[in-house]
């Protein structure tokens, strides 16, 4: 993961190898464990970026914890305020691996994802 950082231009922490217990809520306890970086701090215009691997998915994602009382089951966007949406697009492409850009207007860029997009446009007054 992080080499793969390194190559795209980017400057990854050291990578943390962690674990903790979990309560399985059945009695029984596990150690979920996951390795994490982040990229230097400032260097994602308007986002700080997180990678997390997670070495034991089946412990983490489990369907009864993933219901909420307020009903949501996901995000589809994002949208993000920043000074330059191009040169912050390039930028998030790198730390995400993807190529897909879409320039709607001369002050946003939305880069599309499996299923999310993410919305970069140069600040204004006015609600996104």
């Amino acid at each position: 993961m992080r080499d793969a950082l390194i190559a795209r231009g980017l400057t990854p922490q050291p990578i943390l190898d962690l674990s903790r217990p979990l309560d399985l809520g059945n009695g029984k306890m596990a150690d979920v464990e996951f390795r994490v970086t982040t990229l230097k701090p400032n260097s994602i215009p308007g986002s700080d970026v997180f990678y997390c691997q997670h070495i034991t998915p089946d412990l983490v994602w489990r369907p009864e914890w993933q219901a909420h009382t307020n009903g949501c089951i996901g995000m589809t966007r994002l949208s993000i305020n920043v000074n330059d949406p191009k040169a912050a697009s390039e930028l998030y492409l790198r730390a995400m691996d993807v190529v897909k850009l879409e320039n709607t207007e001369a002050n946003t860029c939305i880069i599309h994802l499996s299923n999310f997009e993410i919305t970069l446009v140069h600040k204004t007054d006015k609600p996104l």
